[in-house]
């Protein structure tokens, strides 16, 4: 493993281990004063401009215009139940109050991409046919960016608008396929032009990818990498890589693409570094991969992105904004 590679994995453990102590100690003692009256997760239904209607489940645990949105992308021929586990775990954890205001929580949303679980019928004109994953080719793939990920971000628009959460804090978790369309999302949010009367884009704080590879079905993610760092200089981006080491040729697509991130995050003076570090690499011991690392506890992935929301995006300002006019 290169050097800093190892450096930036052994600092981001250092600093879950600290966080952990802090976010957990917390988290019960507040837990235990509230009990046990955790809002249950609500059923979603997004429609999407090209008349698909996508599958999801809301978890929101305090309603506040400091939560954290948190959206889960599944992987190939996988569903959003995959994250049933993380979404609960993350639904119900309270951000140490050394690092925010007021303790505000993480908004979670878990959805099936087009052909996928719940989201396998798409209606156009009155006329309605089944969507097949195994059939999907690129253009698939890029709908899923254009349209599913458009209309996931206008259900976080109501929620912001409504005083719920922060899209300003906006953190992406895609694992394999899904991390293909986090990124490319992340750059297109990252593209999208200014408005003269309300903030539009640049949402995404934070990125995780698990599992990661350069091309899915066609669909590089190294040109969104690359050009998230050249055209925009999106340091303000926290990205995690995550996969497992026991399968070599899946370490090696998980190398490469921290390598692309590299140059656009360098590294901090050893003193700044809890404060400024913002590109992560994590190799787990198993051969599993993409939505499979989340099947074992054991494996504690839940924690390490909790731990990395925690770090990156709950310590850091960024403003409530409200996106739509008054009518």
């Amino acid at each position: 493993m290169h050097s800093s590679q190892s450096k930036h994995s052994d600092v981001f453990w250092i600093y879950c281990t600290v966080i952990c102590l802090v976010f957990g100690t917390a988290a019960r003692a507040e837990e235990e004063a509230e009990g046990s009256d955790v809002p249950e997760p609500v059923p979603v239904s997004l429609d999407t401009k090209d008349g698909v209607k996508l599958s999801g489940m809301f978890y929101c645990n305090r309603e506040s215009k400091e939560t954290i949105p948190v959206v889960f992308l599944h992987d190939y021929k996988g569903t959003y139940h995959v994250f049933d586990q993380v979404a609960s775990q993350l639904h119900q954890k309270i951000p140490s109050k050394e690092t925010t205001k007021d303790g505000p929580g993480f908004a979670v949303l878990i959805v099936d991409l087009r052909g996928h679980g719940g989201s396998t019928r798409q209606t156009i004109g009155g006329q309605t046919r089944e969507l097949d994953a195994s059939k999907f080719n690129r253009l698939d793939i890029f709908n899923m960016i254009r349209f599913d990920m458009e209309a996931v971000r206008k259900f976080l628009v109501d929620k912001n608008d409504e005083g719920k959460l922060n899209l300003n804090k906006l953190c992406l978790v895609g694992a394999g396929m899904g991390a293909t369309v986090a990124a490319n999302w992340t750059l297109a949010d990252w593209k999208a032009p200014p408005l003269a009367t309300t903030k539009q884009g640049q949402d995404v704080k934070g990125l995780v990818l698990v599992s990661p590879t350069q091309v899915f079905m066609g669909v590089p993610i190294r040109d969104a990498l690359l050009l998230m760092g050249v055209r925009n200089k999106v340091s303000e981006v926290s990205v995690l890589i995550i996969c497992g080491k026991q399968d070599s040729q899946a370490a090696r697509e998980a190398n490469r693409i921290y390598k692309l991130r590299e140059r656009f995050h360098p590294e901090p003076p050893e003193n700044e570094r809890q404060e400024k570090q913002n590109l992560f690499f994590q190799e787990l011991e198993t051969s599993n991969q993409g939505g499979k690392l989340f099947e074992s506890s054991s494996l504690g992935i839940e924690e390490l992105i909790a731990q990395f929301i925690e770090l990156r995006l709950v310590a850091k300002e960024h403003d409530w904004i409200r996106r739509r006019q008054h009518k």
